[in-house]
């Protein structure tokens, strides 16, 4: 479960999250109804967005804190300046398509999932091929053009120092900023 594959998995769900029609559903949930559910609601605008990532907490239980700090203000230093991109309408509409597609590729399961209003939770177990295992968390709220979500991330992962286990929090926020520039499919 490497962050190449959160940070999709987790704007896929943001994305596709966004809307006001109320959705529950408590208890494990299978991707595939995952998926189903959040296609009721409603679709992102299309245009330009600016996301930025926070680290919030990180830690390496086990590893000297010195070197945690380190590996904590590399990874912070790489997302907190944050990139813009281009929503188009196809992406918008397959938001839901796209999650799914990402959950099947880590092997993901809900082990719930809260949906209504402009809110968002899940509980998220997943694996990879590699491996490597844990839980993601993710809250927060979203609308029509941009989210807020805090995900929390706890992770075993094979030849990490320590006690092999990662433990992440950060906070995720997108906000539209615009129409796609000229040349862009939007």
């Amino acid at each position: 479960m490497h962050i190449r594959l959160i940070l999709p998995l987790a704007a896929a769900i943001a994305l596709s999250a966004c809307g006001s029609k109320e959705q529950a559903k408590e208890g494990p949930v299978s991707p595939d109804d995952a998926a189903e559910q959040m296609s009721n609601l409603e679709t992102p605008e299309a245009g330009q967005y600016k996301a930025t990532v926070e680290v919030i907490e990180f830690d390496i239980p086990g590893l000297p804190d010195a070197q945690k700090e380190q590996m904590k203000q590399v990874f912070s230093g790489s997302l907190a300046q944050g990139h813009t991109y281009c929503l188009t309408k196809e992406e918008a509409a397959n938001g839901a398509k796209e999650m799914a597609k990402k959950l099947a590729e880590g092997d993901c399961t809900f082990n719930d999932f809260k949906a209504g209003g402009n809110s968002l939770y899940a509980d998220m177990s997943c694996k990879d091929k590699n491996g490597i295992q844990g839980s993601v968390k993710l809250a927060g709220t979203m609308s029509k053009d941009g989210s807020d979500m805090t995900m929390t991330m706890n992770q075993k992962v094979p030849n990490v120092p320590g006690e092999g286990t990662v433990n992440m929090k950060m906070h995720m926020v997108s906000q539209r900023v615009g129409d796609c520039p000229a040349g862009a499919a939007g």
